[in-house]
């Protein structure tokens, strides 16, 4: 069962990677055509830093409880970074949760990204999206840009 202070604190890290307000986002999201709070995940695959092919249906079928939070961020992205290093400290705490997290990096060099994770390490599996193929279905908003960071929770 998961404690009320490990949800508390998987909101507390959750939050610090929403910087969209919500009416903002739920506007986005539903002029997108992107999934909302009930719909199915968009589809999400890509390689990990480790050189393995990460798919969101298996991960789902991995997780312990079956959540999965997708963390899509960017190593140029202010936010991202003060999110980065609340999240590795919250880390033991989501997992005790039953929460993956799976940080997706969004459209830079293979080389860029492992700098970065140098300079910030992570226990979570990172995906690279390099060529941002997963914008559309998770980022994009009515005008066809996106923001960063952005946190989703995915259950089964």
């Amino acid at each position: 069962m998961v404690s009320r202070a490990s949800t508390l604190a998987l909101f507390c890290v959750m939050s610090l990677f929403t910087v969209n307000a919500l009416a903002d986002t739920t506007e986005s999201l539903a002029v997108s055509g992107q999934a909302r709070v009930g719909d199915p995940a968009p589809w999400l695959a890509g390689w990990t830093t480790d050189g393995e092919v990460f798919n969101l249906s298996k991960a789902l079928a991995d997780s312990s409880a079956g959540r999965v939070a997708v963390v899509f961020w960017a190593s140029w992205c202010a936010p991202c970074r003060v999110g980065m290093g609340a999240l590795a400290a919250a880390a033991d705490t989501l997992a005790a949760a039953g929460v993956t997290v799976v940080q997706v990096n969004v459209a830079e060099e293979e080389n860029v990204v492992r700098a970065f994770l140098a300079e910030h390490p992570t226990r979570h599996l990172v995906v690279l999206d390099r060529f941002g193929q997963n914008r559309v279905g998770w980022l994009a908003d009515a005008s066809g840009g996106f923001r960063l960071p952005r946190t989703v929770l995915v259950d089964s």
